[in-house]
């Protein structure tokens, strides 16, 4: 290649471009240019490449020097780099929910971007969200949630991901949202940026409350008819003398009480279930059965006998608060036997 024109390995309009590149460094104090372009290598491929151009002598020019370096994995980066920004534009612009892009300034959640969403749910216009604190917006006023909201910033501000059931003002009011914080660290390594996902559950919310209002109706509807049942049972079991008819009586109330226990069995798990403790927190055994034994002996009128044989192991000290009512039943359903056998 030694002596060879640079028409060699190039167009007539990509060495215009290096000649103009030269005129234009012979013109400026710059020590070189760069410039990209395409180059042929010895097998015929096309490898794009970037050419740094500095002068031998700038004053009496006698030459140029370029030092070529090849850009085909720098290439490739930034078109993958480039269609992943598109992908995630398109799923940002196009999310159902609401989205907001925000960064940490003073512990404040300024913002920086949103989608379309975002704006058809609060009814705000990007233009005059933008660089503003998203709290001043989005909080509906008269109620008690700027602590909540500020408890979320500072989560968010921590690098913690975070997942709430949240109220915000939109245009329809005050609603529900299941809200969803991802915070990432910006270039500097200092700002704390995030996406905020605002789901509206208020719909699936008041579904819930009728419900539990419906359950809560039917157990005390269910309760207080099944006492009448059993009131009126206890009544007849009285005035019958037939051995037979007393014994299908007594199966007959077996049963209605059997039907009346569930409504308490609902009532205490919804408890458990709801209990923001329920979790699997150590509890002392002994104790706590120590207890349920009580109340069971209290209920069913028979005795329990807690006491345990001497073993040389250790008995256990300590069980998820689930074993509690797990023991409850336990108990209750021996004594209920026990009750009917005896």
């Amino acid at each position: 290649m030694l002596g060879e024109r640079p028409s060699r390995l190039l167009d007539d309009r990509e060495v215009a471009a290096f000649e103009q590149a030269i005129r234009d460094l012979r013109e400026s104090d710059a020590d070189g240019v760069k410039v990209e372009t395409a180059l042929t290598t010895a097998r015929g491929d096309h490898r794009p490449a970037e050419v740094e151009v500095s002068l031998v002598d700038g004053e009496s020019f006698r030459g140029s020097i370029g030092v070529v370096r090849d850009l085909t994995d720098l290439k490739q980066a930034r078109e993958q780099l480039q269609e992943e920004q598109d992908r995630f534009t398109y799923l940002f612009d196009n999310l159902p929910d609401a989205v907001v892009e925000s960064e940490f300034v003073d512990g404040e959640p300024v913002v920086k971007s949103l989608n379309a969403a975002f704006s058809d749910v609060f009814g705000f216009d990007r233009n005059e969200v933008i660089g503003a604190n998203l709290n001043d917006f989005i909080l509906p006023p008269g109620e008690n949630v700027h602590e909540e909201a500020v408890h979320l910033d500072e989560l968010g501000q921590a690098g913690e991901t975070v997942q709430a059931e949240v109220r915000r003002q939109t245009v329809h009011g005050a609603r529900d949202f299941l809200f969803r914080g991802v915070p990432y660290s910006q270039d500097d390594g200092d700002t704390v940026a995030g996406f905020g996902i605002y789901t509206d559950i208020t719909d699936q919310r008041e579904r819930e409350r009728r419900l539990e209002v419906l359950n809560r109706v039917l157990r005390h509807n269910l309760r207080n008819d099944l006492t009448v049942v059993l009131g009126l049972a206890d009544e007849v079991h009285e005035r019958i003398e037939d051995e037979q008819l007393a014994s299908l009586l007594e199966r007959l109330q077996r049963k209605a009480e059997e039907v009346a226990s569930l409504s308490d069995r609902a009532r205490q798990i919804e408890r458990s279930v709801r209990r923001e403790d329920a979790g699997n927190q150590p509890v002392d055994v002994p104790s706590v059965v120590a207890s349920l034994a009580d109340t069971v002996s209290q209920q069913y009128g028979v005795d329990i006998d807690t006491s345990s044989p001497t073993s040389r192991r250790s008995p256990p000290t300590g069980a998820s608060s689930g074993s509690s009512r797990n023991s409850s039943k336990t108990l209750s359903n021996t004594a209920a036997t026990t009750r009917r056998s005896g």
